[in-house]
């Protein structure tokens, strides 16, 4: 017999939807993201400029940082898709 009945993503299910940009709380944390950018940068308006050497070193912590999302996503795809191989398996 076949379960129809709805049951609540967990916490983790969720937090890797969110990783993989996938489902609702994936855009509830691209908003969320959205309005923390808007309300840093209207208050790194009212601060000094950055110097040449500060811009070079943000811009190199934002491209770690995408490289480790990539490879993230890549892993958190290759683990879904070993599960859907898992589930084909067994049935």
């Amino acid at each position: 017999m076949i379960n129809d009945r709805f049951v609540c993503p967990s916490d983790r299910q969720l937090e890797l939807r969110s990783k993989i940009n996938f489902g609702w709380s994936y855009h509830t944390n691209v908003l969320s993201l959205n309005r923390q950018l808007n309300s840093n940068v209207s208050n790194n308006l009212n601060q000094k400029s950055l110097n040449n050497q500060e811009i070079e070193h943000i811009e190199n912590v934002l491209k770690r940082n995408q490289y480790i999302q990539y490879i993230e996503q890549e892993r958190i795809c290759k683990l879904i898709d070993r599960l859907d191989k898992m589930k084909k398996n067994a049935t």
